[in-house]
């Protein structure tokens, strides 16, 4: 009986230990960085930018004159 109990904790000890390890990787991987603003066109010179703002589903627009 305490055998039986002994392998289940070593099975879910290296269970526990792959999880880790795994989740681990997994967050050590950059993201791609997110594009919130993007150039769309030009007027009188200057920059028109969208703008979207996130978890908003509206577009935002503005103008960037150097």
């Amino acid at each position: 009986m305490t055998k039986g109990i002994f392998i289940f904790v070593i099975g879910i000890s290296i269970v526990m230990f792959g999880l880790n390890v795994g989740m681990s990787n997994i967050k050590s991987r950059p993201s791609p960085p997110e594009t919130r603003f993007e150039v769309i066109d030009t007027y009188k010179g200057c920059d028109v930018v969208q703008y979207l703002p996130e978890y908003s589903g509206r577009y935002y627009f503005f103008l960037y004159c150097k």
